[in-house]
């Protein structure tokens, strides 16, 4: 019977140590990297080339897609409705510094290896991921999980850009 508690004693302390270093290195990594917009793919993809040193497991540039945003895709033929626009909408950033900011519960990797990331033209703003769904450039994207209260907010701006008729939801639009 000691035993027993002795291991249980022994595996609590290994998970709190282990735990609290995990804590420790989250507190310590920065929340926001600073890149420059290197090129701009489309309406929900950019290149970006990190300022200072990149984040663990990336590259100085890196190719990095909105997460929770999906605009329509320019490369296909003919290119969806509005793909220009968006692709219009997100060049304004082009040659601009931005912030790039991970989800806590996504993956940092979508599945053709871009950065899965929040993109700020400035800290105090809302992502430019929400401004592409607010102003009609994009639809909400929640086929994969992110953050629930980001999930919320951008399905919002979806209904509010719907509602009102802006972007690709205005005359002719979907």
């Amino acid at each position: 019977m000691k035993n027993i508690w002795r291991r249980a004693f022994v595996v609590s302390l290994f998970l709190f140590v282990t735990i609290s270093c995990a804590i420790g290195q989250l507190e310590d990594a920065p929340s926001w990297y600073e890149a420059v917009v290197t090129a701009v793919v489309d309406g929900d993809t950019i290149q970006i080339q990190f300022v200072d040193d990149p984040p663990p497991d990336c590259s100085w540039n890196e190719r990095v897609r909105f997460i929770g945003v999906d605009t329509p895709e320019l490369y296909t033929v003919p290119a969806e409705y509005y793909a220009r626009e968006a692709r219009t909408y997100t060049n304004r950033y082009y040659q601009k510094n931005v912030l790039i900011e991970f989800d806590s519960v996504s993956s940092t990797r979508d599945q053709y290896g871009r950065l899965l990331a929040y993109v700020y033209n400035d800290i105090n703003q809302i992502p430019i991921n929400k401004q592409l769904i607010s102003e009609g450039y994009g639809f909400f994207y929640g086929e994969f999980a992110f953050d629930p209260e980001r999930m919320y907010e951008f399905k919002n701006a979806e209904q509010d850009a719907r509602a009102n008729q802006r972007g690709l939801w205005g005359l002719g639009g979907e």
